[in-house]
C-alpha cells in the first residue's frame, strides 16, 4: 500500500470508529487500571473495531495488544499497561470533544499517533473528552 492510500485507509478507518464510539452507551465503559477518569471500552464489537483500523496498514499487530480508552477531563494520569503488556507503546488519538489532549506535554491531534518509550502521562482538561488507541507490546 502506498503512503497516501495508507493515509486514506487510516483515515477512513478512523473516522468509521470515531462515529461507532459515540454511540457506545456508558456502561459498556469500565474504569483502566482502577483510574476514575480513563475508562476501557467492553463492547463485544471493540476487537473487530480495532483490527478495522489495523488492516488500515498503519499498525504492525504482531506481537502487540490494542485498548480502546476513554478520558474524561479532568485527568492528569500516567497511562499504565496491565500486567499482560510491556512499553513501548504506541497511542492514536481517534475522537476528542473540547480541548486537545496533551501527553506528556505536547498535544495530540485528531488522527496523530505518537510512539512512547515510557509511560505517558494523559492530560485532559475539565469538560472534555478523548478517545484512543492506546497499543502496547505483549509481554
Amino acid at each position: 500500500m502506498t503512503e497516501p492510500s495508507q493515509s486514506r485507509g487510516l483515515s477512513a478507518s478512523i473516522d468509521d470508529l470515531a462515529s461507532w464510539l459515540v454511540e457506545i452507551e456508558d456502561t459498556r465503559w469500565v474504569a483502566y487500571q482502577g483510574s476514575p477518569q480513563i475508562s476501557q471500552c467492553s463492547h463485544p464489537d471493540r476487537g473487530q473495531r480495532i483490527a478495522d483500523v489495523v488492516r488500515s496498514g498503519v499498525l504492525d499487530p504482531k506481537g502487540k495488544t490494542a485498548f480502546l480508552l476513554r478520558c474524561r477531563g479532568p485527568c492528569s494520569e500516567r497511562l499504565k499497561p496491565t500486567t499482560l503488556e510491556t512499553m513501548p507503546g504506541e497511542l492514536i488519538m481517534v475522537l476528542q470533544d473540547g480541548e486537545e489532549a496533551a501527553i506528556d506535554g505536547e498535544k495530540l491531534g485528531l488522527g496523530e499517533s505518537r510512539s512512547y518509550a515510557k509511560t505517558p502521562i494523559v492530560e485532559i482538561e475539565r469538560g472534555t473528552t478523548v478517545f484512543f488507541l492506546a497499543v502496547f507490546r505483549k509481554k
